[in-house]
């Protein structure tokens, strides 16, 4: 009874055994090949080349992007095709890639920046080879994708380029244009400083030719009288302007003498004597000459007034238009600053332009890989199933 049934399950427990070890000798041997990545640690750049630089792979979310792109369908496909190995795999492209899939491998190894490739296959070669083509489609699709950015990046600066040289013309044609409709203004003969000085010289004129006009009314309106002609030549000889006149002051000494001697002339001769008649028709002469004198002064006064009314007048007619021609200048002085400026802009960004053109292929051919090799993928000599010890 219980030996026999100990019996029984000893004797069904050998033969699992038995099976299970014939199994393991008997399954196909499976090798695993691995090849191991290290991403650099490097930064994003900026400067005029933004467009083209690696992303930053600072990033563990940068790192796991490494990782997916791996195991991403088109670059499978690409080693598929490029690497011959449709030759071991069967079905459609869609199967081939799955099968690639399954028995791949991708994983960022924890707290470093190496990602492992590993692969499974029964043939040790195979798997080394499946592994090589990862990392040369990868290196080889990050190739192109830079190609792909510089060629891009260069018709975008190819046709800003031609943009702006077009622009570019537009404006130095207006700049060109406007300097010939303004060359006698302030760009041209008459110069900002000749401008300036004319307009100086006239404002002080016309200051001195007011100062003058306002002296002379001063001195017409201490006669006292509107009408002129009733003027007697005594009123006339209380204008202090007219009483200091050369003329006037030498008149007025003749007659100062030809007085004082006919005072002399009354101690010792009769009214009827010869000398005094004589000295009595001097001083009516002298104050005649007196009067003609105080009646001239007034009358060349007057002109003087009308001459300086005229001469201000005109003064200020000249720098009204003179302050015009300074308002104009300014204007085309503003104008030609904003037109000139407009130019230099534009041939500044397009030197810019240009010669982001003409490095962009030199930039990316000195960028280096992001990654690096640090294990190179073997063709395994003991298989990982089963265990070498069967």
């Amino acid at each position: 009874g219980t030996n026999s049934s100990i019996f029984l399950s000893f004797v069904k427990s050998d033969r699992l055994l038995g099976l299970a070890v014939y199994y393991l000798k008997e399954s196909p041997r499976v090798y695993e090949s691995t090849g191991k990545l290290e991403v650099k640690h490097s930064e994003s750049k900026s400067g005029p080349f933004d467009e083209v630089q690696q992303d930053d792979m600072r990033s563990i979310d940068a790192l796991k992007t490494v990782e997916q792109n791996l195991l991403s369908t088109s670059l499978i496909q690409r080693m598929i095709i490029n690497h011959s190995l449709g030759e071991r795999l069967q079905g459609s492209m869609v199967a081939m890639i799955h099968q690639v899939q399954l028995k791949s491998s991708i994983a960022l190894e924890r707290g470093t920046r190496v990602v492992s490739i590993s692969y499974r296959d029964t043939d040790p070669e195979f798997a080394k080879r499946v592994v090589n083509a990862y990392i040369k489609e990868y290196e080889s699709q990050e190739q192109d994708k830079k190609r792909a950015l510089e060629s891009g990046l260069k018709d975008q600066l190819a046709a800003s380029a031609k943009k702006l040289r077009e622009q570019l013309a537009i404006k130095q044609s207006a700049l060109e244009d406007f300097l010939r409709q303004n060359r006698d203004l302030a760009l041209g003969v008459v110069s900002a400083s000749r401008v300036d000085d004319r307009l100086s010289d006239l404002d002080r004129r016309v200051t001195d030719a007011r100062s003058k006009r306002i002296d002379l009314e001063a001195a017409l309106r201490a006669v006292g009288l509107t009408n002129r002609k009733e003027l007697t030549p005594n009123q006339i000889l209380r204008v202090s302007a007219i009483a200091q006149l050369p003329d006037i002051v030498d008149v007025r000494q003749e007659l100062r003498r030809a007085q004082s001697e006919f005072e002399q002339i009354k101690k010792e001769f009769l009214f009827k004597h010869p000398r005094y008649i004589r000295a009595e028709a001097a001083i009516n002469e002298a104050k005649a000459r007196l009067s003609e004198a105080a009646t001239s002064a007034l009358a060349s006064l007057e002109g003087d007034l009308q001459n300086a009314k005229d001469s201000e007048n005109e003064l200020n007619a000249q720098l009204l238009k003179q302050k015009g021609v300074a308002t104009e200048r300014d204007d085309v002085s503003v104008t030609y600053d904003k037109l000139k400026s407009e130019v230099d802009e534009f041939k500044t960004t397009l030197t810019e332009v240009e010669s982001r053109y003409h490095q962009t292929e030199v930039v990316l051919e000195l960028e280096t890989p992001f990654f690096s090799i640090q294990q190179v993928p073997m063709a395994s000599e003991f298989p990982i199933w089963p265990n070498p010890l069967f």
